[in-house]
């Protein structure tokens, strides 16, 4: 279902508006799944769940700025200037 999620939101969106959220939906689940496919028999402390979560928290929202950097647009912006003069050489 991932994969199709993303094949789906590539056909309609650029690569690089994709890969940030692709990588940390995948980072997220992997980090909320450890846990259970390690066999963890008990809760961890407190303390442990709240850095982790801030730390979930902080790799979302570097993800979100770095893709709306301008560098980043200006990358976007080339791309689809490139498309746009392939369409019209063809």
């Amino acid at each position: 279902m991932g994969l199709m999620s993303e094949m789906t939101a590539l056909q309609s969106r650029s690569p690089i508006h994709v890969s940030p959220t692709v990588l940390v939906v995948q980072i997220v689940v992997a980090v909320l799944l450890a846990p259970v496919l390690a066999g963890a028999s008990k809760l961890p402390d407190a303390r442990v769940i709240v850095v982790l979560a801030v730390s979930l928290v902080v790799l979302a929202a570097g993800t979100r700025a770095l893709a709306g950097a301008d560098a980043i647009a200006g990358a976007i912006a080339t791309e689809e200037s490139k498309g746009v003069a392939a369409v019209a050489d063809a």
